[in-house]
């Protein structure tokens, strides 16, 4: 199970990484989504957190972000991805490839209460 401090500590190695090239990755698979819009820079940094077991409002505190601003975020990223939940949307993103970068926030299905 993926808790907050794991959480804390994959956001602190993405810094560490090559974000560069973390970035293009996940630009180009973005942009390689059929039929859909490329993925905004501010929904790009979203997309990998809503692989953990946080709540909206727990991810807005860590972004420093309202609830409002990632609710809003993350029902543009379920339409982008052809989603219809939160789950949906991870598990579209890991066959696209969007969370290669991110191998210690595996998805947790949960029940969709967002």
């Amino acid at each position: 199970m993926v808790s907050a401090n794991n959480v804390d500590q994959e956001l602190g190695w993405c810094r560490e990484e090559s974000l560069a090239e973390m970035r293009q990755t996940l630009r180009d698979a973005s942009t390689a989504l059929a039929g859909s819009s490329a993925l905004s820079p501010a929904e790009l940094r979203l997309l990998p957190i809503l692989s953990t077991p946080l709540t909206l409002m727990e991810i807005g505190e860590r972004m420093f972000l309202s609830r409002h601003t990632v609710k809003t975020q993350a029902i543009s990223i379920y339409g982008k991805l052809g989603a219809s939940s939160r789950s949906d949307a991870v598990q579209r993103a890991i066959e696209l490839g969007l969370l290669e970068h991110f191998p210690g926030l595996a998805p947790v299905r949960r029940p969709a209460t967002d």
